[in-house]
């Protein structure tokens, strides 16, 4: 190493003191009783170490022992790292909260993760929706998970024109008002795999009756099994698991062989779905 001016070490202006001003390879290191790192500024590596001279990371490294791991480079501003267990806490009043936010240059918290002391709850917040709960039983909510419920709202003769769609038209609920009660169909806001289950339930005394139930999304039809309760009623149920893309859609429909044939209303006959995964 090349002689260096003590001058450029250390430097007093203006109130304020500079380590190193000339930017040499000059470690900066503060021990404490029992250990000769307790903070330690690597020039060479431009790393700052609390309890070890760092060697992971590109920022901060606190090391209590060597666990023999790498770094991501993609989250290595602060490495927490020991030998064993290791971990940080953040500690908050018994009524109030702790939280890790996540900002931009538009919204310095539209992400984050919260956990309610008040409540023992455990929040996760997305683009300013809250996304995921937790309550201090364990039990997990999604608010705004997708998912719906519409039935029949009164008794009605689909005619044997064809395929008809059943008009689920009553909502019992609606997350985010992807289903529209206008036109029957569900519209999937984001692309995964959607659960939908149908019942249609009906009357007609022809011996020879068949009905064709069916779910139909852009990807696929799901077929339905009808069976006969009574002399003159029947009911057919359909259960998929579809994959869908986002903006895909699903409808219900069906096919009458009879004239006679009527949807029962109600919650007898209905539509359901949710977002699985």
């Amino acid at each position: 190493m090349s002689q260096l001016n003590v001058n450029n070490i250390t430097k007093y202006t203006g109130g304020e003191v500079v380590v190193n001003d000339a930017s040499e390879d000059v470690d900066f290191r503060v021990e404490s009783d029992g250990n000769a790192n307790m903070l330690t500024v690597n020039a060479g590596s431009n790393l700052v170490g609390i309890a070890a001279d760092p060697d992971l990371g590109a920022g901060l490294h606190i090391k209590t022992g060597d666990s023999g791991a790498s770094v991501a480079s993609n989250a290595d501003e602060l490495v927490i790292e020991g030998s064993s267990v290791s971990g940080m806490s953040i500690l908050s009043a018994n009524d109030s909260n702790g939280r890790i936010s996540f900002g931009d240059d538009g919204d310095n918290d539209i992400g984050f993760i919260r956990y309610n002391h008040a409540d023992n709850s455990f929040n996760f917040t997305t683009n300013t929706a809250q996304a995921i709960n937790i309550d201090s039983s364990g039990a997990v909510t999604k608010p705004l998970q997708p998912a719906f419920s519409a039935h029949v709202a009164s008794n009605v003769d689909p005619g044997t024109d064809g395929n008809y769609n059943v008009p689920y038209a009553s909502e019992v609920f609606d997350n985010n008002a992807d289903y529209n009660n206008g036109t029957y169909t569900f519209t999937a806001p984001v692309t995964g795999r959607y659960l939908f289950a149908t019942t249609v339930r009906g009357y007609d005394v022809a011996t020879s009756f068949s009905l064709d139930h069916r779910i139909t999304t852009s990807n696929g039809i799901y077929y339905g099994n009808i069976g006969r309760y009574y002399s003159d009623q029947y009911v057919s149920t359909v259960v998929s698991l579809a994959n869908m893309d986002a903006s895909d859609t699903a409808i219900v429909s069906i096919n009458s062989s009879e004239s006679s044939f009527y949807i029962s209303g109600d919650t007898y006959s209905y539509f359901h779905g949710h977002l699985v995964c």
